[in-house]
């Protein structure tokens, strides 16, 4: 479901500055939130108030940035510099009630009318996800009719291409507390019907994000020994080997990763894109014990080892944005870092994981073969991801155009300072 919000497209059509573009994005995402949010749970009112806060929240600030543009255009600085506060002033306090609306309504989940939310959210975590789900009847495309969220927006995975990309100085590297563990301390490696997936202690956690966040489980999405194009997200079009995600949940205001699954603000994934290359010591401790975990339900102990090595070497560069869980119930709930860098696994370690498993239990006569466990990419809904490194041109644009802002803005100032002294202002 679209907001019928003023629309980027007419910016454009008008030849509006990309910053203003930008901007416009980032308030068509925010107001796009109000409603996603409140599907279920928000009466017609609720609807309306959002939805005029938000629209009230885009008209102003085009209004204000156009004028803002054609002051500019006359060569005032001074007048500049009053517009621009106050266009911050009015953008703040805008986003400041439309969010206080959100939180006030809440973020019910979009389920049948004869279940409660609690209800609701049983059901749908009861229900064990098979790989059947990727290979069944219209695949993925069947999803929506009975998990609604797969359908909606704020979905997850994406392509990321340069047109959504926006770098964010304010992006730091994580923090990684408590991930190396142990050898004398395990890990419960599980095979559940979908992917391979390992249980992880709450007491590993991230820092650097909005809240803390501690880890729940990692698990991993590939393709077939055909095709070794298994990723979920994809960079200009490319697709890598396979995709390990880290999957942790807030637990600063949530005591475990169910409560946290459907909540807004509720979890925080780490995405790690698998290339070819050579032998993976680290990745080695996980793959070899595929065979204990051929079967669904199938379980093996893994020793405990440091996490973090199975992250790329730059930890400083990655991908971030607001999405979703990429299997039902497709929850928009995730925080999502995707690095940047790939890691490396030798092909014998990648044909292990395309071959050594089943989404069928060990006496089933007919065993179906777990691959092409990935979801494809997903319609972005005009959002921007925010990236903490700088690319291409988009690079030497961000870098050269602020530059050239502060240098015009102090130049500015100096000369109408003169000009006021000359003729004595």
């Amino acid at each position: 479901m679209k907001v019928p919000i003023l629309s980027c497209q007419l910016l454009k059509a008008c030849n509006t500055p990309k910053i203003v573009l930008k901007k416009c994005a980032v308030l068509h995402d925010v107001a796009s939130i109000g409603w996603t949010r409140l599907l279920s749970h928000a009466s017609i009112k609720n609807y309306l108030l959002i939805y005029q806060v938000s629209k009230l929240t885009i008209y102003l600030k085009v209004f204000l940035e156009t004028h803002y543009l054609i002051s500019a255009q006359k060569n005032r600085p001074l007048q500049n510099y009053w517009n621009l506060i106050t266009i911050k002033a009015f953008h703040q306090f805008f986003l400041t009630l439309l969010v206080c609306l959100i939180s006030y309504f809440g973020t019910a989940a979009l389920c049948h009318e004869t279940h409660s939310l609690h209800k609701c959210k049983n059901f749908l975590l009861d229900k064990p996800v098979s790989l059947l789900i990727y290979t069944g009847p219209d695949g993925e495309k069947a999803w929506p009719k009975k998990y609604p969220f797969c359908g909606g927006v704020f979905q997850s995975p994406i392509d990321f291409h340069k047109d959504i990309l926006q770098y964010d100085s304010n992006l730091l590297p994580l923090e990684f507390v408590g991930y190396n563990v142990p050898s004398t301390d395990q890990f419960t490696l599980t095979n559940n019907g979908h992917s391979v997936k390992m249980y992880l202690s709450p007491t590993m956690y991230i820092r650097n994000l909005p809240f803390e966040y501690a880890a729940s489980q990692l698990h991993l999405h590939w393709g077939n020994r055909n095709k070794s194009e298994g990723s979920e997200h994809t960079i200009g079009g490319k697709h890598f080997a396979a995709e390990l995600h880290i999957v942790h949940y807030n637990s600063e205001k949530y005591p475990d990763i169910t409560a946290a699954m459907d909540k807004a603000d509720g979890l925080a994934v780490l995405a790690i894109l698998l290339e070819i290359g050579p032998f993976n010591p680290t990745y080695e401790k996980i793959f070899r014990h595929f065979r204990n975990v051929k079967y669904k339900d199938q379980m093996a102990l893994v020793p405990g080892f440091n996490i973090q090595e199975l992250l790329p070497n730059r930890l400083d560069e990655y991908y971030r944005y607001e999405g979703s869980l990429t299997t039902p119930p497709c929850y928009p709930s995730v925080l999502w870092t995707v690095f940047r860098h790939p890691v490396k696994i030798s092909q014998e370690q990648l044909r292990a994981l395309e071959t050594a498993m089943y989404c069928t239990e060990s006496d089933d006569p007919e065993p179906l073969e777990m691959v092409d466990n990935f979801r494809h990419v997903q319609k972005f809904d005009e959002r921007l991801v925010f990236i903490s490194f700088h690319e291409g041109k988009l690079a030497v644009y961000l870098e050269y155009s602020s530059a050239f802002i502060v240098i015009v803005s102090i130049l500015s100032f100096y000369l109408f300072a003169a000009k006021c002294i000359l003729s004595s202002c």
